[in-house]
C-alpha cells in the first residue's frame, strides 16, 4: 500500500507521546493518528457490550465488527467509535487497563494495524504515535522516535491530565497502573514494546514539551536532507544483486514459470499476497514444510524476489542430482556438523542484498504437523539485520505426504505471504519466546490459505483433518510426536 511521509514515536504510556505528536503534526502541518485512542475505543466497546478483554475471541470478533474513524476537522481528531464520539471517557482507568489487555491479542492487533496503515495511506504526511509503530506497522518510517520518562514523571502527568478532567486520581493507583501496563506491552507475544536499531531517544523527563518537539522537527529536516531521492519509475530495480543474469533468466523466469504453469493446471495453485514484498535489501524467508513440492512452490510465490535456500546435504549425494539443485540456488546444510559453512553462506548472500529461505523445521512434517522450529534463522537474522518475511503453504500435504511415492494430481494448493518482521522485534526476544512468534505467525498465515483456498474450492481441498486445528490447540502431547530423529532422512 502506498503512503506518504510517515513519522513514528513510541514509548512507554505516560512518556508524552501523544502531546508530542499532535504539536509535531501541527508544525509540519501533517495529519496525527493516536493509534492508542483506536485500542481504547475498541476496549470501551468490549466494556459497554459486557465482554471481557481478555477473552481474544469475543476481543477478535469485536474489533472486527468495529468501525473506528477520526474527526479531522478536531484538533486534536476526536476517535468516532461505530460514527459516535467517545470523548475523554476512553481516558479512563479501567478503559486504559482494557485497552492494554485487549492489545496483547493477535487478531486485535492485525486488525488495527490494517486500519492505521490505511489511514497512512490517505495522508501526505503523518505523524503516528503508539508502541509498536516504528517496529511493526511503519518500520519504513522517515524517522522513529522512541521516548522514555522515570515512572514517577510519567505518575504525576497521568493525575494532572485526570484531574483536569474533574476526576479523582489516586496517586498509588496511577503510579501501579503504569507498571503494570509497562509489563503488560514489554513482554507480550504480539509487537511487544521494543526501540527499534536507529530509533531517535529522547528523554522527556528532562526536557519540556517545546524542547522535545524542536528536537523531533530538526532530526526529521536532517532526515529528508540525508534521505536519497525518491525512486522514480525509470530506474530499474535489482531483485538479486550480484546473481548471474543468464542464471536468474534460467532459474527464475523460465523454470520456475514452467512450475507455476503446472501448479497451476494440476493444483489449482492460488497465491496471496504476491505483489507484498520489498523490492529490495536483503530478505530471510521461512514456510512451513509440508511437501517435496515446496521448495520449487515457493521459488514461483518470491520470483520478483529470487532468495538461495537451504537444504539438507543428503540432497545431494547422487552428483547429477546435487548439481542440478545447486544451478537452482540450492546450499547444501550439514546438520551433524552444526551447519555452520551453510549458515557462513547464506549470511553472504543476506550482506550482498539478497534473499534466503530456510524451512526452520528442518524436514518434511511427518503427519501434516509443524514441528518445533530451530534458531538458525535467529542468528541470520542478529548477525545481518535482515527482516524475517513469514510465509505459508497448505495443502501440499494433501497433494504429496511423505507416506506417497507420486503427488496426487487435481490437489488443491495455496500460498500467503505475510508481514515481514523485523530483526530488532526479535532480538528483543528470549530465543524460545521469538522461535514461538515466528512459528504462530506461519501457523495464522497457513490457516488463512486453508480458508481461502477452502472457499476457492468449495470445500473440496485441502481435507478436513489435524490441518484444521491451529497447533497452539492441540494436546501437547501429540505435538511433540512431529519431531522425527535426526539421522531421518528428508
Amino acid at each position: 500500500m502506498n503512503q506518504g511521509l510517515v513519522v513514528t514515536i513510541d514509548g512507554a504510556a505516560g512518556t508524552g507521546k501523544s502531546t508530542a505528536a499532535r504539536r509535531l503534526a501541527e508544525v509540519l502541518g501533517w495529519q496525527f493518528l493516536d493509534t492508542g485512542a483506536m485500542y481504547r475505543a475498541a476496549a470501551l466497546a468490549m466494556l459497554e457490550a459486557g465482554e471481557d478483554p481478555a477473552n481474544a475471541q469475543e476481543a477478535a470478533d469485536r474489533v472486527e465488527r468495529l468501525h473506528i474513524d477520526f474527526d479531522w476537522s478536531t484538533s486534536p481528531p476526536e476517535v468516532l467509535l461505530d460514527g459516535r464520539g467517545v470523548g475523554d471517557r476512553i481516558r479512563d482507568l479501567d478503559v486504559s487497563a482494557a485497552a492494554s489487555a485487549i492489545a496483547v491479542h493477535p487478531p486485535v492487533r492485525n486488525r488495527l494495524k490494517q486500519l492505521q496503515r490505511e489511514v497512512a495511506a490517505s495522508c501526505h504526511g503523518l505523524v503516528s504515535e503508539g508502541r509498536d509503530q516504528g517496529s511493526v506497522v511503519f518500520p519504513d518510517a522517515l524517522v522513529r522516535f522512541f521516548l522514555s520518562a522515570p515512572v514517577e514523571v510519567r505518575a504525576e502527568r497521568r493525575i494532572r491530565q485526570l484531574e483536569a478532567q474533574g476526576k479523582f486520581a489516586d496517586a498509588q493507583a496511577v503510579r501501579q497502573d503504569l507498571e503494570e501496563r509497562d509489563e503488560r506491552d514489554q513482554t507480550r507475544d504480539e509487537a511487544p514494546l521494543v526501540r527499534v536499531k536507529g530509533a531517535v531517544d529522547i528523554d522527556t523527563g528532562r526536557s519540556n514539551e517545546d524542547a522535545v518537539v524542536k528536537r523531533m522537527k530538526q532530526a526529521i529536516q536532517d532526515a529528508r536532507e540525508q534521505a536519497p531521492p525518491t525512486r522514480s519509475s525509470s530506474r530499474k530495480i535489482n531483485p538479486a544483486p550480484g546473481m548471474h543474469p543468464i542464471r536468474r533468466f534460467i532459474v527464475w523466469k523460465c523454470l520456475r514459470g514452467v512450475v507455476e504453469l503446472w501448479c497451476r493446471f494440476w493444483h489449482g495453485l492460488r497465491m496471496w499476497n504476491r505483489e507484498s514484498l520489498p523490492p529490495e535489501g536483503p530478505l530471510i524467508y521461512i514456510m512451513n514444510h509440508q511437501s517435496l513440492l515446496d521448495p520449487p512452490l515457493v521459488g514461483v510465490l518470491v520470483r520478483r524476489r529470487p532468495c538461495t535456500f537451504l537444504a539438507r546435504k543428503g540432497l545431494f549425494a547422487f552428483k547429477p542430482f546435487g548439481a542440478f539443485i545447486r544451478f537452482l540456488c540450492a546450499i547444501p546444510l550439514d546438520v551433524a556438523r552444526g551447519g555452520g559453512r551453510a549458515l557462513r553462506s547464506a549470511i553472504r548472500e543476506l550482506d550482498a542484498g539478497r534473499c534466503v529461505l530456510i524451512f526452520p523445521e528442518g524436514r518434511r512434517t511427518h503427519d501434516g504437523r509443524m514441528g518445533r522450529f530451530r534458531g538458525g534463522v535467529l542468528l541470520l537474522a542478529r548477525k545481518t539485520g535482515a527482516p524475517v518475511v513469514p510465509l505459508a503453504i497448505d495443502g501440499s500435504w494433501d497433494a504429496w505426504s511423505r507416506h506417497h511415492s507420486l503427488p496426487r494430481l487435481g490437489a488443491g494448493i495455496g500460498m500467503r505471504i505475510g508481514e515481514p518482521i523485523s530483526a530488532e522485534v526479535l532480538g528483543a526476544m528470549e530465543e524460545a519466546e521469538a522461535l514461538e512468534h515466528l512459528k504462530r505467525e506461519v501457523e495464522k498465515l497457513r490457516l488463512e490459505v486453508r480458508g481461502d483456498l477452502r472457499q476457492a474450492t468449495k470445500g473440496a481441498w485441502p481435507k478436513p483433518g489435524i490441518g484444521d486445528v491451529p497447533y497452539w490447540a492441540e494436546d501437547e502431547a501429540a505435538l511433540a510426536e512431529n519431531s522425527a530423529p535426526e539421522d531421518d532422512k528428508d
